[in-house]
């Protein structure tokens, strides 16, 4: 399919998932810029992403979600899962997916269209993307910085950053300095007192040689990031168990996500019928419990 020619002179709804991340947000932006429509984000909760769209001049308050039924096509980003957009209505309209996750799905199937490549973030593949099909987005300085923002953000503040993705950052970024990343993020900033205070909550343990940290956090996403960005590394954790709102959270160690988290978490995660949302197990709190099942298979 001519992707370009396709879209010309449709109607676009442009989504993403729930809980929208910089990607999600930087990747909505490219499709408006470039094919026009309307755009709509479904629960945004991230500081760092208000940020961002406060700087493109996007709305995260627009209710209620739009009817489908009013477009002629809806594209989708940054996700291949129909239930992260079950707020809107996707058996009435064609849809399209840009996402950048390994799984085949039933959802990516049923797209009249998908450009689905794994990759460390969406804008790498909507880069790509423009590249083949002579989109020049170099010459838009905001979705240039987005892209910038989002391939910060989805590499962990560069800590999984490779060769491409770092040469691609510069392209990116251009005159500016990963500095003026931080500086957008520093304008919607933590709670710093309810953060010093979630902090007095930190435990520390070896498992099997492993060390492993504990953290109880009212926020859900940013004080979570704060950790891992600052202290995750200078604590020398392998594995950081958060107690969100929402249910526990977990990051691991690059080079222990197949032996911890694959051969572990997510065996786990099957045999206790554990819902996963955006890399959160939904309703489960119980760490003492997950801690004895870690001695015995870690």
């Amino acid at each position: 399919m001519n992707f370009l020619e396709y879209v010309r002179g449709k109607k676009i709804l442009h989504v993403s998932h729930s809980k929208p991340d910089c990607d999600a947000v930087a990747s909505v932006y490219w499709g408006i810029e470039f094919f026009g429509g309307d755009y709509y984000f479904h629960d945004v909760t991230s500081n760092k992403v208000l940020a961002l769209m406060e700087y493109l001049q996007l709305d995260p308050d627009k209710e209620p979600p739009p009817d489908t039924k009013d477009f002629d096509l809806v594209i989708v980003y940054d996700t291949e899962r129909r239930s992260n957009v079950d707020y809107i209505d996707l058996d009435v309209t064609p849809y399209v997916i840009f996402d950048h996750h390994p799984r085949e799905t039933e959802f990516v199937r049923g797209a009249v269209y998908s450009y689905k490549i794994p990759n460390s973030a969406t804008v790498v593949n909507l880069y790509n993307f423009s590249i083949e099909n002579g989109i020049d987005l170099l010459t838009n300085e905001k979705v240039r910085f987005a892209f910038a923002v989002a391939l910060y953000s989805d590499t962990i503040a560069l800590k999984t950053a490779r060769e491409n993705e770092l040469k691609l950052l510069g392209e990116l970024l251009g005159n500016r300095k990963v500095e003026d990343i931080l500086d957008l993020f520093s304008r919607r900033p933590i709670r710093s007192a309810m953060f010093i205070k979630d902090l007095t909550s930190y435990r520390e343990m070896i498992v099997n040689n492993y060390r492993i940290g504990v953290i109880e956090t009212n926020g859900v996403e940013d004080e979570v990031h704060v950790f891992v960005d600052g202290l995750f590394y200078p604590f020398g954790l392998d594995l950081l168990i958060a107690v969100t709102p929402m249910g526990l959270k977990f990051h691991v160690k690059k080079v222990y996500v197949q032996k911890i988290y694959h051969k572990v978490l997510v065996k786990l995660e099957k045999e206790w019928g554990i819902r996963r949302d955006h890399g959160i197990w939904v309703g489960f709190y119980d760490v003492d419990r997950l801690i004895e099942e870690l001695h015995k298979r870690m």
